[in-house]
């Protein structure tokens, strides 16, 4: 056979390389498919929030909330979902696990409120106030949603954490500050959450902030779309109904996550793109940056109290001394099997924003004395019911439109939530330090 010795001839490696390209191009190509039925999926029906881009956008969440509190905005309910949200604020029960969380109705009474009819005052002022992004007594912190009643002397405050989690002493510093606004005004905290969370501030409950769910609101407004039927199907009306409907959908499908069907269409696509999942991710998205950055900020800011930190390619874990010193004082084990260890601190960054978290772990299913008052101690439960882990505390570093930025672009924000993180955790240090 006659070889050409102008003929370019392909080495194994350059033809092993040319392959997986080829590979790659063929897997994106398959995902591409599947992703168009995603898309279909999601479009069934059109939704006025995905238009406007509120699904993951905080702010307009509490703008909409605000404007179906409001009796003066021209959705014709009048007072009727403010009324309801403050009456299911009363009636709300917590569940058996929130031990020492007082519940709504005890929180209330303290102020004198035992029944809706003692705030019949406030919801029926006609020169009810209602606001977002509200500073109390000048402040840098602002409160979610504001809604005061000057001849009731009542303030609502609503903290509306759909993404977030708060920081710091937050909801605390909202009490104070309202005591500061003038003698006889009397305050309403409500913690609003996805999943009803209890409020807290620096991991511990605060007693005087109210709890209430994104399930529990949905609730409302079914009950409204129900109650009203009738009235809805007149011109004027129709508007507001589309729009209850349209929240309904919204929020189950984005903040409660009941999207069945598209839910179920993903964990296919995942199982079966895998290869493909991977290359886009390692392409198109800052997690690789942002590990590296954390691992070095960590080493850094944690340099003289790290008792180990394992770092590599999308892996940032560590535990400091302080809490390692606990477990050898109470003699429970701290290393498990892989390297592994009995509590831990560590990035995440599976899916949508990226988070730092501190969890426990065991192996056998049973919590030794020292996890159960770590747990004890950040959330003021008496046992874990998790089998193998248990996440403790929190915070997003990073949201998931972020993850799209270039690291410097983000850095400023990775640092100061890696600050909350680190008070958080420095927090629960100090109380273990002063353990037996």
């Amino acid at each position: 056979m006659c070889i050409d010795p102008n003929e370019e001839v392909a080495v194994p490696d350059e033809q092993a390389e040319r392959r997986a390209i080829d590979e790659a191009k063929n897997s994106l190509a398959a995902l591409v498919e599947k992703l168009k039925e995603i898309e279909k999926a999601s479009r069934n029906k059109l939704n006025i929030f995905h238009a406007v881009g509120m699904r993951t956008q905080e702010i307009r969440h509490s703008a909409f909330f605000a404007w179906l509190l409001d009796p003066q905005r021209p959705h014709g309910l009048g007072n009727e979902f403010l009324c309801r949200f403050l009456n299911q604020v009363l009636l709300r029960e917590n569940p058996p696990t929130y031990q020492n969380v007082p519940p709504n109705r005890v929180i209330l009474a303290r102020i004198g409120v035992h029944a809706l009819e003692d705030l019949a005052d406030f919801y029926s002022d006609a020169e009810l106030e209602v606001r977002t992004e509200r500073t109390l007594t000048g402040n840098h912190r602002r409160t979610d949603i504001y809604i005061e009643s000057q001849a009731a002397k009542i303030v609502l405050v609503i903290e509306n954490k759909v993404f977030t989690t708060t920081h710091d002493e937050q909801l605390k510093e909202y009490g104070t500050e309202l005591r500061n606004i003038d003698e006889g005004w009397r305050g309403i905290f409500v913690y609003l959450t996805p999943e009803g969370d209890v409020p807290t501030d620096n991991g511990e409950p605060n007693p005087d902030w109210c709890i209430l769910s994104y399930s529990e609101i949905l609730q409302i407004a079914k009950d409204i779309l129900a109650a009203h039927s009738k009235e809805f199907r007149k011109k004027q009306f129709v508007r507001v109904k589309l729009l209850l409907e349209d929240y309904i959908e919204m929020v189950n499908f984005e903040i409660l996550d009941k999207n069945r069907e598209i839910y179920a269409l993903c964990k296919q696509i995942r199982r079966d793109h895998a290869d493909a999942i991977e290359i886009l991710t390692r392409y198109s998205d800052n997690v690789n940056d942002v590990y590296r950055f954390c691992s070095d900020w960590v080493q850094t800011e944690l340099k003289d109290r790290l008792e180990n930190i394992r770092t590599g390619e999308r892996q940032c874990a560590f535990i400091t001394k302080p809490v390692a010193d606990f477990f050898r004082r109470k003699e429970c084990p701290l290393v498990l099997a892989g390297e592994r260890y009995a509590f831990t601190c560590a990035i995440s960054a599976k899916d949508g924003p990226i988070v730092a978290l501190a969890g426990l772990e065991t192996e056998s299913g049973n919590w030794s004395d020292a996890q159960k008052q770590i747990a004890c101690a950040v959330e003021h439960r008496s046992e874990i019911r998790d089998r193998k882990y248990h996440r403790l505390f929190t915070v997003v570093l990073l949201e998931e439109e972020d993850r799209r930025k270039t690291i410097e672009e983000v850095s400023e924000t990775l640092k100061d939530r890696l600050q909350d993180f680190l008070g958080k955790l420095s927090r629960l240090e100090i109380q273990l330090i002063g353990m037996p």
